[in-house]
């Protein structure tokens, strides 16, 4: 299948067998997975980029929604399936959660947990509008649904503060901080670009006073545009990295969904799954819970596949 410019190396860890597959300059290169026999996945994610077909076509879609003025849902669902790409940046973070319950009257839109090591994982939470809703009106104040937003991320702040046994288990923390060095920042995203700017320093002031992040939906249009792509993930948790390889592959795939609140939560019933190095501790189990976005990993995988006889009938 390959041709005599390509270096076929294989090794066994852990159960899995890794066959990465390079070309003499080292640039191109795919990680072939296989798990007591089988396929798992192949994976060359540093060849994604804003211009990679798959993601621009991923990006024009999304820049048409933001076109329409969908119910929230829409948007919401669409960020859910494509969580590792607009929401995770691959470096710090790793995975996202949709409509995380807080007790049983309160719900986030999405929970981002970043890995800061022995400080145990720092939270992203987010609540989302919709982007033909501005934040503020023609009269400069605050839009109805900005005023909804920040009064649910203040619930969300009591409940944690009043809540702190309960919050320590959800988020998978030894000590919930509030105020010095606090393990949360909370973001607003409402309305767009274009109609934001006009009261834009009102808006930041509007933020800043109440604790909170806004930003608009072109935001998150930038971060997958501006995402690095990595062959692998490196957690950066003493020699953890050099040990597990082929999970560093598996961390790095940017097509999987964001996880349900059920599914954080059973996780979280597992022994062992802990807040301090929470990805070097917990990795097996973790991606033995996360959903891959399938229709998009087959596709890139396709790609690849594609590549690779052209580039052997060449």
């Amino acid at each position: 299948m390959f041709n005599h410019n390509f270096i076929l190396l294989c090794f066994l860890a852990n159960f899995y067998t890794i066959l990465v597959i390079f070309s003499s300059d080292e640039k191109s290169r795919i990680y072939i997975i296989y798990k007591l026999g089988h396929t798992v996945h192949v994976m060359s994610w540093s060849t994604l980029s804003e211009s990679h077909p798959l993601i621009a076509t991923l990006i024009n879609e999304w820049q048409q929604m933001l076109r329409v003025d969908y119910p929230e849902k829409i948007y919401h669902d669409f960020l859910k399936r494509h969580a590792n790409l607009f929401l995770v940046d691959g470096l710090d973070s790793y995975f996202a959660i949709s409509k995380l319950k807080l007790g049983s009257e309160l719900e986030i839109d999405f929970g981002i947990p970043y890995e800061d090591h022995s400080r145990g994982l720092f939270w992203e939470l987010i609540e989302i509008k919709r982007p033909q809703t501005a934040p503020y009106t023609e009269a400069g104040v605050p839009s109805a649904k900005l005023t909804e937003a920040t009064q649910q991320i203040r619930d969300w702040k009591r409940w944690i503060r009043t809540s702190r046994s309960e919050a320590r288990k959800l988020f998978s923390l030894w000590s919930v901080r509030s105020v010095r060095q606090p393990n949360f920042r909370y973001t607003i995203v409402i309305g767009t670009r274009k109609n934001s700017e006009k009261w834009l320093n009102e808006r930041n002031q509007y933020a800043e006073e109440n604790g909170v992040r806004v930003r608009s939906f072109d935001y998150l249009t930038d971060r997958v545009k501006q995402r690095v792509y990595r062959d692998k993930a490196f957690v950066g948790s003493g020699n953890w990295d050099e040990k597990h390889p082929e999970l560093c592959v598996e961390l790095a795939n940017p097509f999987i969904e964001a996880f349900t609140d059920s599914q954080w939560k059973r996780l979280l019933r597992e022994p062992d799954v802990c807040g301090p190095h929470f990805i070097a501790n917990s990795c097996k189990k973790l991606l033995a819970h996360w959903r891959p976005n399938a229709e998009l990993l087959s596709t890139f995988n396709d790609g690849l596949r594609q590549k690779a006889q052209q580039q052997d009938a060449g």
